[in-house]
């Protein structure tokens, strides 16, 4: 059973259907999204929000600002019945959305960091051309996650890594919490005290596909973000002082294979002074082939998650970035759905974000109905069966977690005497 959303969040929520995304015969996602939020509450809901409350919101959540008073007048004066949805699509079009979605993706990556190497409005640009674009996520994550600088279309992408002055340790965090939703800075020196589901090999599995990475200036003082071949990665914890090695390994994940060459044969481009080394095999390209094959769960719940709290002002799992099993969403089951139907629709921002504004959801009302308090007394006497309920789940995620813990330990130890 999922849990019910607070009714403020109710009261902010809503889903949007995406246009000629279903087939006829399918229930459009926005509908599904209501149907698992009704099921999921113990009451009433807050009504549907009048048309100044709903065009209001709509513009700050697509566009960043309030909307224009003509705007305003032409909508309330409006009769038709699909106007809503006609505004919703209007605006996903409209150059300022482009502006506004590119903002907030800049935030999301960037958090304000200081522009290096890449000007800052190269990078703005970037984002912006990719959302007018409506270039879908999984794109736009590989070209990042892939990026070194060398290609002079895209060489914004790198900023992401440049900005972080190509610190490692730095990048592994925010790739695990902005990318998979999982702040495993706490993992850095041993299993985290705090989250039985975050392990020093979690932290370190990510550490390996980055650890390789090098700046490098070319004889023009052009600045590069380039990759050697060697450099394996261990770890000690400090608290039980036991060691371990490990592959590259995505969050959920098991070891990624790796082709192996003799020594002197690892190199496309051997490195040299002035020459900037390119490696035959490249850890970083397979982060970000596998990050955004559309298997890794955890890439497309988080971006799903994050995506739903721009639009309703909180995630199904808040704080955003930590996932974690004495963290659980909300919704489970909508946000398991959310993962599968954004890779469904082929990583479309537009599409998502328009379903989630045409839901039910989304377009309620800030204001609580007017019986809450008589709805709440009948509501308090199931509170207590539901959290025996929630204890007794939360027990059998903990049991299936050592259990794929087990099975990892398992396979790592038969890869290794392999």
């Amino acid at each position: 059973m999922v849990k019910p959303l607070p009714l403020v969040v109710l009261a902010f929520a809503s889903v949007l259907p995406l246009a000629g995304l279903a087939r006829a015969d399918e229930v459009p996602l926005h509908a599904t999204i209501d149907r698992m939020i009704a099921e999921a509450n113990l009451g009433i809901v807050a009504p549907i929000a009048s048309d100044g409350e709903f065009l209001r919101r709509l513009y700050l959540d697509l566009t960043g600002s309030i909307p224009p008073s003509e705007a305003t007048r032409q909508f309330l004066d409006d009769a038709t019945a699909d106007k809503r949805e006609q505004t919703i699509n209007r605006l996903l079009e409209s150059p300022r959305f482009s502006r506004h979605m590119a903002s907030a993706i800049d935030v999301m990556l960037m958090e304000r960091r200081a522009e290096k190497h890449v000007k800052h409005v190269d990078w703005q640009k970037y984002l912006y051309d990719s959302v007018s674009q409506n270039k879908p996520w999984d794109e736009l994550c590989r070209e990042i996650l892939a990026a070194d600088g060398t290609d002079e279309k895209n060489r914004a992408a790198a900023a992401f890594y440049f900005a972080r002055d190509t610190e490692v340790n730095g990048i592994t965090r925010d790739v695990g919490r902005i990318f998979f939703g999982m702040d495993l800075q706490c993992a850095q020196c041993h299993d985290h005290p705090l989250i039985s589901s975050y392990y020093q090999s979690d932290y370190y599995g990510i550490y390996a596909f980055l650890n390789r990475g090098v700046l490098f200036t070319d004889k023009d003082k052009k600045v590069f973000y380039a990759e050697k071949a060697e450099g394996d990665v261990s770890f000690t914890s400090v608290f039980t002082s036991e060691s371990d090695k490990t592959f590259p390994r995505l969050p959920t994940s098991f070891e990624i294979d790796e082709p192996f060459f003799p020594k002197g044969e690892e190199y496309d481009v051997a490195p040299a002074d002035k020459v900037r080394p390119v490696p035959k095999f490249s850890r970083r390209e397979q982060l970000a082939a596998l990050a955004t094959n559309g298997t890794n769960t955890q890439f497309n719940k988080n971006i799903a998650n994050r995506l739903w709290a721009h639009m309703m002002g909180r995630g199904l799992v808040e704080p955003v970035d930590l996932h974690h099993a004495d963290n659980p969403p909300s919704h489970p089951e909508l946000l398991e759905l959310l993962g599968d139907q954004f890779v469904a629709m082929k990583y479309d921002m537009k599409a998502f974000l328009r379903e989630l504004a045409l839901s039910a959801t989304y377009q309620r009302s800030l204001d609580a109905p007017d019986s809450v308090a008589e709805q709440a007394k009948t509501i308090e006497p199931q509170i207590a069966s539901l959290r025996s309920r929630a204890e007794e789940l939360a027990i059998q995620v903990t049991e299936a977690e050592k259990a794929i813990r087990a099975t990892e330990e398992e396979f790592n130890t038969a890869r290794a005497a392999v």
